[in-house]
């Protein structure tokens, strides 16, 4: 189990940003909880390539297939006005992060 969010925000152990070029970053807010996990949201501008950055000091995150994700390592997200982007999934378990 992951700690106990923080008002919206992700949990003390993670912590999910997203941002432009920049340099200005926003944390992702909690939308809902499910029994897989927590599903994180935030709207973004069309047309707009910005980066996604998941990083935990505590936890091993991975992605939808089971690489592993640090906290240098940003995915690029971005929308157009008539497709939304995939839905990003993140794996954690308990270990130290690499």
């Amino acid at each position: 189990m992951l700690p106990a969010a923080v008002g919206k925000n992700a949990g003390n152990a993670l912590a999910l940003t997203i941002g432009g070029t920049n340099g200005v970053r926003k944390n992702i807010p909690i939308a809902a909880f499910q029994t897989g996990g927590r599903v994180h949201q935030v709207v973004i501008p069309f047309n707009v390539p910005l980066n996604l950055l998941v990083r935990s000091a505590s936890l091993s995150v991975g992605d939808g297939l089971g690489r592993a994700i640090t906290g240098n390592q940003p995915t690029v997200v971005q929308a157009t006005p008539t497709s939304r982007p995939a839905d990003i999934v993140i794996n954690v378990a308990k270990g130290v992060a690499p």
